[in-house]
């Protein structure tokens, strides 16, 4: 059958309905697990353990590149850990840093040259929001005790997974 013929897409829908007539979808159940994701590579927590490294933690050199926007040394260290660990850690939260640019900018740019996935931690929510909005998968946000009730609904919207210590635990 042609679907471009007259006709031809009502017969098509008839013919397939009469072929999955009959057939019952398997129920969904949940798994009872725990996974972040980029676009290709995901991370079950729960079966091994899942090594993280961080992209932002070279000190003084960092800091000032961030202070201007630039994020090559995080893209650098991306690169240079992407063998080395499951999960990319990514903080840009300080003082003298638009955080909201820099990590949506951190998020782009590391994904384009790696396919682990993010950690990201910050306290603004703007930042987060405009990082996850990007972010290509399921990511895992990092946040502090007292920041979690502020990122909480950010962290929902977007699907993320959420690790706060354990004195957080109990406002959660």
């Amino acid at each position: 059958v042609s679907l471009g013929e007259e006709g031809g897409l009502a017969c098509y829908l008839a013919q397939l309905s009469q072929k999955v007539q009959g057939i019952v979808p398997q129920q969904v159940s949940d798994k009872a697990r725990t996974v972040i994701s980029s676009y290709n590579h995901a991370v079950c927590f729960g079966e091994d353990e899942a090594t993280i490294g961080s992209c932002t933690e070279d000190g003084e050199s960092i800091r000032a590149s961030l202070a201007d926007g630039d994020v090559e040394d995080i893209v650098d260290a991306a690169l240079d850990l992407q063998d080395e660990v499951e999960i990319m850690h990514i903080n840009v939260d300080l003082p003298e840093v638009d955080v909201v640019a820099v990590l949506k900018d951190a998020v782009c740019e590391v994904q384009a040259v790696s396919g682990q996935p993010l950690q990201l931690e910050t306290a603004h929510a703007a930042a987060l929001e405009a990082a996850l909005r990007r972010y290509n998968g399921k990511a895992m946000v990092k946040c502090a005790a007292e920041d979690v009730e502020k990122l909480l609904p950010i962290v929902k919207k977007y699907g993320a997974v959420v690790a706060v210590s354990a004195a957080a635990e109990e406002a959660v």
